[in-house]
């Protein structure tokens, strides 16, 4: 397996199929990366030689994106541990200001999540969210949103196997 700036990456899968492993590289970004090493998107990350993955990480750190994300959380329970509300996100900044990308040196995302428990033994559980999450496509820098409702069933075990 493969390790590109501290991260493992699968050694299986494509070359452009394994760089989004290394947080802020998306599919965009790693076709870029790899059109500037002058590498075959198509090999398998196993089969690079030292010299493609010196070229894969020295045309990252050109367009490196260095960003840092701090996660900050607080929780709270109401109406007898029957509601949980979890509040929270995370901060999101440039550590450094010679980047590539300009706008927006610091992102608050925020995340809301409220759990509903709805048995008296506390297993079965319903849950509204809202999560947000730093999109990075290209050169820009964006937000992305999600919302939902689930319905979660929890079950302890005292064995891992049967």
């Amino acid at each position: 397996m493969p390790r590109l700036l501290g991260v493992d990456i699968p050694g299986d899968k494509r070359i452009e199929a394994s760089l989004p492993y290394i947080y802020g590289l998306g599919p965009s970004n790693s076709k870029k990366i790899l059109e500037q090493a002058n590498i075959d998107p198509n090999i398998r990350a196993k089969d690079l030689s030292p010299e493609q993955l010196n070229a894969i990480i020295v045309a990252i750190n050109a367009n490196k994106i260095d960003r840092q994300r701090v996660n900050l959380k607080l929780g709270r329970s109401f109406l007898n541990d029957k509601v949980i509300v979890n509040v929270g996100g995370d901060l999101d900044f440039n550590v450094r200001s010679s980047t590539n990308i300009q706008n927006d040196n610091l992102q608050w995302l925020p995340d809301l999540n409220i759990e509903f428990i709805l048995t008296r033994d506390r297993k079965l559980r319903a849950i509204v969210f809202n999560r947000n999450s730093l999109d990075i496509n290209g050169s820009s820098l964006g937000r992305r949103n999600r919302q939902g409702v689930s319905i979660s069933y929890r079950k302890d075990f005292e064995k891992f196997l049967f």
